[in-house]
């Protein structure tokens, strides 16, 4: 997707892997280059992509979907994971596993034309992950203003609200039954 010009579908990544050879360094040598910043392609490019969309609709009234789930990534239950949610896998026996996970609220913003846009991934913080980084932050530990304790809602509440979209544009959040409210 990296070297991709122009609008970027399925189609255009096809294109450019048929069309133009590279060589496999190319898209680490551009990742390495000093300017090359992970925020420009994580939070600028989907605000860019946004843009152009509502440029292409012409002040037109469209309806826009933005589904929204939570994702975990799974890891042992003895790893030293910070900010994990840690639960008992029920399985063999009487014993069962323990598993942790970090948890993450993550969108994909899909408009009338059929353009994916994938806004940022938020994270959530467990309560005692944030009583921990306070009080180190109390400590003198670590620096940094103090973290506040959110539900798991509160990040995808977020993502619709960094949006902006104008009053042209009908946003349908879709979720499953654990966001409603």
């Amino acid at each position: 997707m990296l070297l991709v010009r122009g609008r970027r579908s399925q189609s255009a990544v096809a294109r450019a892997v048929l069309e133009r050879t590279r060589h496999p360094s190319t898209v680490s040598r551009r990742m390495g280059r000093e300017r090359f910043r992970t925020r420009d392609m994580v939070r600028a490019e989907p605000k860019r992509q946004v843009t152009r969309e509502l440029w292409r609709a012409k002040g037109r009234e469209e309806v826009w979907f933005l589904l929204v789930d939570g994702v975990a990534s799974k890891r042992g239950g003895r790893t030293k994971v910070e900010n994990a949610i840690k639960y008992r896998r029920k399985g063999r026996g009487r014993k069962g596993r323990w598993t942790k996970a970090r948890l993450f609220v993550q969108g994909l913003l899909i408009t009338a034309s059929g353009a994916r846009i994938p806004p940022p991934r938020r994270s959530y913080c467990t309560r005692e992950y944030v009583n921990r980084e306070n009080r180190r932050l109390r400590l003198g530990r670590r620096r940094g203003k103090p973290l506040g304790f959110k539900t798991q809602q509160d990040p995808a509440c977020l993502i619709v609200k960094e949006l902006d979209l104008p009053d042209t544009t009908t946003l349908v959040v879709v979720a499953d039954e654990y966001f409603e409210g």
